[in-house]
């Protein structure tokens, strides 16, 4: 990596890249870059890894790229692509803008100068500029009087233009529409990643993928649309929605993640332990879900060999009940049990001692699938610091079902 141009305003670092590529890649830092303050440029891992040749605009300001002498940075940059390409071999090689937020701006309001056969604009705006438009912009207090009339015009664009945005995220999505107002564009939604597109677009392999695609608008949306659904975000807001109504296919959803990104389903199992506690006692009750369940708890917990195979009661998170001492507790970690642990048979609940089974107090009720305890005229409930208590009235979700490891 070779910085070529560095002032008040603007860094321009290139990446050599290999001798035989056929693609240049320009890329455009956004709001408040790290890259102002080290030694990268926005996309410099991927540049390195896929050995593309690169140059990366660094501004270091929020400016969006129209304050300072940013013609002088990008003559600096253009002559650098001139002379990489005839190295390359002038026929043949694209040229691609890359850039994020006020980045992604910049990639498109200057396309025609820098000749780009195509644009990846992350979030981009079309313009800041009040006079220009009517609804609400993220950074629309950012506006500076050197933006006045900002807005990107047909003329200033060239090659194909792909817009990488949240259609729920109703700011990018007027800016897409006043985008689109003015010239063509493609547009390659990125549902519920918010305006941080990017976040949910990372990874070598995904961006070359978007090279090769990148005249075909159609696949750059299933790729896009595939990455977002294996995300970590997405993932867990999923499991968060869904696992109360749809166990069973929240249970599947999730495997079908661990066979394209294993590491989201290891950073969910991580972080939402309590979460899939309580899906995994779903699946203990639900038609068809031991299976499911025994994988929920084997990857919470680790696997175990169960030395008894009567059924246990399960609480709401996926622990199970124990006995201690005349009081009734919660496991801990699903495999290490607070006391002695609850066994249902028939109606009767017994605790499981090494002399065998004992009768332990509590009336149980149910319907053969979720059960309640009724301790002196109330209900046991089970709380998430591994204790209980007893309350007037049972709801469904303090009720207890039958787990029976095999």
């Amino acid at each position: 990596m070779t910085t070529l141009f560095e002032n008040d305003n603007y860094i321009v670092r290139v990446s050599h890249g290999d001798d035989r590529a056929t693609k240049i890649v320009v890329s455009f830092t956004g709001i408040g870059a790290p890259e102002r303050h080290d030694t990268t440029f926005f996309g410099q891992p991927l540049a390195m890894k896929l050995q593309i040749p690169w140059v990366g605009l660094i501004a270091k300001h929020d400016g969006w790229y129209r304050d300072g002498d940013y013609q002088q940075a990008f003559a600096v940059a253009a002559s650098w692509i001139r002379e990489r390409r005839r190295a390359l071999g002038a026929t043949g090689v694209e040229i691609i803008g890359y850039g994020v937020s006020m980045g992604a701006y910049a990639a498109i309001r200057y396309s025609r100068f820098f000749a780009f056969d195509y644009v990846f604009a992350m979030a981009p705006q079309w313009s800041l500029d009040r006079e220009q438009v009517s609804h609400h912009s993220h950074f629309q207090a950012l506006f500076q009087p050197f933006m006045k009339g900002m807005g990107i015009r047909a003329d200033d664009v060239q090659g194909t233009i792909n817009v990488f945005y949240d259609p729920y995220e109703k700011p990018d999505a007027e800016e897409l529409r006043m985008i689109r107002e003015n010239f063509p564009a493609q547009a390659i939604p990125v549902c519920r990643a918010g305006h941080s597109v990017t976040e949910h677009l990372k990874g070598t392999a995904l961006f070359q993928q978007f090279i090769e695609h990148r005249a075909e608008p159609a696949i750059l949306r299933r790729i896009a649309s595939r990455a977002r659904r294996i995300h970590n975000d997405h993932v867990t807001r999923v499991v968060m929605q869904g696992h109360h109504r749809h166990p069973l296919l929240t249970y599947r959803f999730l495997r079908g993640v661990e066979r394209q990104k294993p590491d989201a389903i290891q950073h969910l199992f991580e972080h939402e332990r309590n979460v899939l506690g309580s899906l995994g006692r779903l699946l203990v009750c639900a038609k068809g879900g031991a299976d499911a369940a025994r994988w929920i708890f084997t990857r919470l917990h680790g696997l175990h060999r169960s030395f008894c195979l009567l059924p246990y009661l399960m609480a709401w998170n996926g622990e199970l009940l124990c006995f201690d001492s005349g009081v009734y507790r919660l496991s801990e970690g699903h495999t290490k049990p607070r006391g002695l642990p609850v066994i249902l048979l028939e109606d009767s609940l017994f605790a499981m001692t090494p002399a065998g089974l004992v009768p332990v107090p509590g009336i149980v009720e149910g319907d053969g699938v979720r059960f309640s305890i009724r301790l002196g005229g109330q209900f046991l409930s089970s709380r998430p610091d591994g204790s209980t208590s007893l309350a007037a009235e049972c709801r469904d979700w303090e009720k207890y079902c039958r787990y029976s490891p095999g």
